[in-house]
């Protein structure tokens, strides 16, 4: 799009926020669609209403039941059924067919059964929010019956319940029974081998025997112990012979290091006493000969006569300490005797406390299997008798808390055709919203003002709809219809406005999107308006396929513009004038095809140049513009063009595209003409108050 011409600056008035205006549109579309609300409300209404007269008379029998607590026997032996799906399983089961086949079979042999009517029954069960009961609705014809039905219906569903109850009981039974049987030959059998053991072992001697065998085989380690330790003890004195393995005992004794041994004193005897006697004095005459080297030399006679005592001591010392060597291991010798019988008495006593401990294990499992054969045997016996009296006892998990009572089946239709209304209401505003969103015609200036660019310089508003039996007239100077005169000296105000200090507007263009826009009444109102101040205004009816704007003047049918531009005679012989002084009009003539090629002909120019110094307005009221390419051909002749918008009828989309299309043309569109405006809308405040009326009048 061409940009504006900065002689004609914006409107001072702000512009109308995108969401303001949507805002607007939908309530004012909702208020004239207020038929469709009325309509869709009507149709729902009307068929619920229908429906209900439609509707069968009948009636609803409600009983209640609820799940009341359970009754425990002893050791919490009970009839259990599954919990967690329970009220739902309930539902189920009393809505089952087995259930109502059961309950019609019951009712029918009753008075109110023989008196039903065959009608369907509809049975509903549900439960109460945060409740644990069952309510019980059946819908049918037959109040009588419907009340007995119910009440069969839920005094079957306990009885099926207390049968299938007595039958698990029953199983239940027979399979302790049979358990209890092979329990009690497991028993006997156990008691059996219990006996046989003890008829073969005398428990009371094999446990004594166990226990003095324990205390002389750990006697005998002990024992062991210590011989070997004396063992090892000799066999280091000997010369490190070879010991036998050392075994750990239960008195934890173990071998001696070399340090521990060199510690203890030798065995007792002569030898030993005689090479602890010599092995002193060796060490004596040693230290001796250490004194007397610190005072004399190696080769002393008193040192060399010490030395030769040294070595006769240490002679002897050998010969006491081979004596020694003999005695150690012919005791060590001895030792080793003593430790291997002892290993033998050892190894006997082992097997026997052995023996003694396997037989007394076999005795204690022996007697724990008879335990537990007969505990369990106790337990089975008890379960039976238990299951015996649950079987007679009622542990009924639901009970019934209301019988049957009938009512009719729709009490609350009222409600129902209230909420019909409401879906009505809803289901026509969102038929009213989805035809908003597909229509975009405008319907108000400031919606007007939000879509385009240009300015809105007129608005003219609607007066057919308060005189719709009579046809609307053009303006006078003394006109009653206040607000339709007053929007044509506006709009004649703002054209002297654009003119401004520069040269006036003379000739000026009328046109719309499409035909029915009222395009030629805005241009006689326009031309008759401007006259009033006594402007010669030369009005011309310059569309040559359908021109018809002599019949609002009030004139014959005769020549016009198109035999001019034909050159049939000269157009200053079609100016005639009118009723009103000062303003002058020009017929279209004969509709012509050739409208375009006529208006490009030498003659309108120089025509429109004489029209423009003879007068001072000169009003063309072209063909729309996708109505033909006369009026693109026209506007660049012109100083400006009127763009008129109707109310409610003008398409956006088309509007844009015609003003697309003259600003490609090279038209300079002074501003928009909001035709037909709704003179209830809230955002017109020009001339809504009729006490200005007769000033207007008289200033006119």
């Amino acid at each position: 799009m061409m940009d504006r011409d900065p002689r004609f600056p914006s409107p001072a008035d702000p512009a109308v926020p995108a969401e303001a205006g949507r805002a607007k549109r939908v309530v004012r579309f909702l208020r004239e669609k207020w038929w469709v609300f009325t309509l869709t409300a009507c149709l729902a209404v009307g068929g619920q209403v229908g429906y209900q007269l439609a509707q069968p008379e009948s009636h609803v029998a409600t009983g209640r039941m609820w799940a009341a607590g359970r009754m425990r026997v002893p050791d919490g032996a009970y009839y259990s059924e599954e919990w967690q799906n329970y009220f739902g399983t309930q539902i189920e089961l009393m809505k089952s067919a087995k259930i109502q086949q059961r309950a019609f079979q019951r009712v029918q042999g009753t008075a109110a059964g023989t008196n039903a009517v065959d009608s369907p029954i509809d049975l509903n069960v549900t439960q109460p929010r945060k409740t644990t009961l069952f309510v019980l609705q059946a819908t049918g014809a037959n109040p009588e019956f419907l009340e007995s039905f119910v009440n069969a219906v839920m005094d079957e569903y306990l009885t099926y319940k207390k049968e299938v109850r007595s039958l698990s009981s029953d199983d239940t039974v027979a399979s302790l029974t049979e358990q209890l049987y092979k329990q009690d030959k497991e028993l006997q059998a156990t008691q059996d081998k219990l006996h046989a053991f003890q008829r073969e072992n005398n428990t009371v001697v094999l446990q004594e025997e166990g226990v003095s065998a324990g205390n002389y085989l750990t006697r005998l380690n002990l024992q062991l112990a210590d011989l070997r330790l004396e063992f090892q003890l000799l066999d280091l004195m000997v010369g490190g012979q070879a010991m036998p393995p050392v075994q750990k005992f239960s008195s934890g004794t173990g071998l001696l290091d070399q340090k521990q041994l060199a510690e203890l004193s030798l065995p007792p005897s002569a030898a030993a006493a005689d090479y602890q006697t010599a092995r002193q004095q060796v060490e004596l005459l040693k230290l001796r000969r250490a004194e007397w080297s610190r005072k004399m030399r190696p080769k002393h006679p008193r040192i060399v006569r010490l030395d030769e005592d040294i070595a006769r001591a240490e002679k002897l010392l050998e010969i006491f300490r081979n004596q020694t060597r003999e005695e150690l291991a012919t005791t060590r010798d001895n030792l080793k005797l003593r430790i291997q019988s002892v290993e033998v008495a050892v190894n006997t006593w082992e097997a026997k406390v052995l023996d003694a401990n396997r037989r007394m294990a076999d005795f204690d499992r022996l007697k724990m299997n008879v335990q537990r054969s007969q505990n369990l045997y106790e337990r089975l016996l008890q379960l039976v008798q238990i299951v015996g009296v649950n079987k007679n006892l009622d542990q009924e998990s639901v009970a019934v808390l209301d019988r049957a009572t009938v009512a009719p089946a729709n009490p609350g239709w009222p409600l129902k055709v209230i909420l019909a209304l409401l879906v009505g209401l809803i289901v026509g505003g969102g038929i009213v919203l989805f035809l908003e969103r597909e229509d975009d015609r405008l319907g108000s200036a400031a919606e007007l003002k939000e879509r385009f660019e240009e300015r809105v310089i007129g608005q003219v508003p609607d007066l057919a709809a308060r005189k719709k039996e009579m046809p609307l007239s053009l303006v006078e100077p003394d006109d009653d219809r206040h607000r339709f005169l007053e929007s044509f000296r506006l709009l004649r105000s703002s054209l002297l406005c654009l003119a401004g200090d520069g040269e006036r507007l003379r000739v000026l263009l009328v046109t719309s999107s499409v035909p029915g826009e009222g395009k030629s009444l805005i241009a006689a109102n326009l031309a008759r308006t401007l006259a009033f101040t006594g402007s010669r205004v030369l009005l011309v009816d310059s569309d040559l396929r359908r021109g018809g704007l002599h019949r609002w003047m009030e004139l014959p049918d005769g020549p016009g513009l198109a035999e001019g531009l034909q050159e049939q005679c000269a157009i200053e012989e079609l100016i005639v004038p009118t009723q009103l002084p000062n303003l002058y009009f020009i017929r279209a003539g004969q509709p012509s095809a050739r409208a375009g090629e006529l208006f490009l002909n030498r003659r309108f120019d120089d025509f429109l140049k004489r029209a423009a110094a003879d007068y001072d307005y000169v009003l063309l009221d072209s063909a729309p513009v996708f109505g033909a390419a006369d009026t693109a051909t026209l506007t660049p002749k012109t100083d400006g063009v009127l763009f008129v918008v109707r109310s409610g009828f003008t398409r956006a989309s088309a509007a844009r595209q015609a003003l697309e299309q003259l600003h490609t043309s090279r038209a300079h569109v002074l501003g928009l003409i909001f035709n037909r405006a709704n003179p209830s809308d809230r955002n017109d405040y020009f001339y809504k108050y009729d006490g200005y009326a007769v000033r207007s009048l008289a200033t006119a």
